[in-house]
């Protein structure tokens, strides 16, 4: 379940946004501050995965807040401004891949906005533990690579022999082919 920051200017704005979002059965954890800086202190504390802002804030626009929020690789934003400024909000918003609805709003496009934004977070949570996983891959083949020249260079083996070794040493004791390619690299 994803998490949601709500941010407006209001407790009223806040509880009929969070209304709404509970009405549409999203499945999102929602978390309501009222301004930026409460916003700012939420965002220490807790990692979330979208944040609402509803411009304006009490204490600023919110269109910095917003910014800077988007530079959180993997953190969808949703800014609410109104209609008369949506263009020049764009302009700024849409570069840092802050998604822009104009108020007064339609709840319709509102809900299709989460659904996405919800939809786009669940992706980018996929990639990232795909990247991690290939990661640690990467740095395991790096390890047995190492321990592979060690073999060879230090026991003359052959390249498919000191495969065929660490392999081995892994099955008969049965641990990682990493953990046996750090041991030969302490050993030597």
């Amino acid at each position: 379940m994803n998490r949601l920051l709500l941010v407006s200017a209001t407790e009223k704005a806040n509880n009929a946004l969070e209304r709404f979002i509970r009405s549409a059965a999203l499945p999102l954890e929602v978390t309501c501050v009222i301004g930026a800086m409460a916003a700012r202190r939420a965002q220490v504390t807790q990692d979330y995965d979208l944040v609402l802002v509803n411009t304006p804030l009490g204490d600023e626009f919110g269109m910095d807040f917003a910014l800077d929020l988007a530079d959180r690789a993997g953190l969808g934003v949703i800014l609410l401004v109104k209609s008369e400024i949506l263009d020049q909000a764009m302009v700024k918003a849409d570069p840092a891949g802050i998604f822009v609805l104009s108020k007064p709003l339609s709840t319709e496009l509102l809900l299709q906005a989460l659904r996405w934004m919800n939809a786009s977070q669940n992706r980018m949570h996929a990639i990232t533990a795909e990247n991690a996983r290939l990661r640690m891959k990467l740095e395991d083949e790096k390890v047995v690579g190492r321990a592979k020249c060690i073999l060879i260079e230090c026991r003359g083996m052959t390249e498919p022999d000191a495969h065929a070794y660490i392999e081995k040493q892994a099955m008969n004791r049965r641990t990682t082919r990493r953990e046996i390619a750090n041991d030969i690299l302490q050993s030597y």
